[in-house]
């Protein structure tokens, strides 16, 4: 199984549900084609930890696919990167609303009523107002950022696939951990200002506060151990280079 097919079945459901309202299926189409594989396959190896079949993971994915996208499109609409569309204010607006409504939709017939997805997505967003408003970071800002835009994000994404297992809760707390340190690791790849405008001493501190929340709660299925593998390695080799 890979991320592909969830693509394509997040794709075969928009064209059959709204086939006749074109081009708006075909923008879809194109804007969930490029939300990253890697993501995609991480989540649905999580629902099969849970124990679901393939068909049941496939349709707890989708959901996850569409919130994917428009996190990521309306990111790149704010940062004018958003170049895959001809017109990103009107075309790739209008795409975040209809892709929050098929989140909901797909989410919807899941038969998903946990509130406590609802509350963390919430906070994401609520985050990203706090992450803009931010002009001088530190280390307690950093930690907040952290949970609140991508710790709260995986937490979701982990409970909506193993909702109403034995799992749920274990998986949530790992996706949780695992985001924080993804988060980390892309701010030191891209020198993002949340992390090198904080001192070396703070930055360790960050990295070891992340370091013990993979430890205490590793993703527990095997494939999870390769997304885990090189997101720590970016951090251990950040640590060791600040403490030089």
């Amino acid at each position: 199984m890979s991320g592909s097919l969830v693509k394509r079945r997040a794709i075969q459901f928009v064209r059959y549900q709204y086939q006749q309202i074109e081009p708006g299926t075909q923008l879809l189409a194109s804007i969930i084609e490029s939300v990253d594989d890697a993501i995609l396959q991480l989540v649905y190896d999580a629902a099969f930890y849970a124990h679901q079949d393939l068909e049941l993971a496939l349709e707890r994915t989708i959901p996850i696919t569409y919130h994917s996208c428009l996190i990521h499109l309306a990111d790149d609409i704010a940062d004018g990167d958003c170049d895959y569309i001809d017109n990103p204010i009107s075309q790739g607006v209008t795409a975040v609303y209809t892709l929050l409504h098929l989140f909901n939709r797909s989410l919807a017939q899941c038969k998903i009523q946990d509130t406590k997805i609802f509350d963390a997505l919430i906070d994401v967003g609520l985050w990203q107002h706090k992450e803009i408003a931010t002009q001088t970071w530190d280390l307690e800002s950093a930690k907040e950022v952290a949970v609140g835009i991508n710790a709260r994000q995986f937490e979701a994404y982990f409970r909506i696939v193993s909702s109403g297992t034995q799992h749920e809760k274990e998986l949530a707390n790992a996706g949780y951990a695992y985001a924080v340190a993804a988060h980390l690791s892309n701010d030191i790849n891209s020198e993002d200002n949340r992390f090198y405008d904080i001192p070396n001493e703070e930055r360790n501190k960050l990295i070891d506060w992340a370091l013990e929340l993979s430890k205490s709660s590793p993703l527990p299925f095997e494939s999870g151990h390769v997304y885990e593998k090189g997101v720590l390695q970016t951090l251990v080799h950040e640590a060791q280079l600040n403490l030089r």
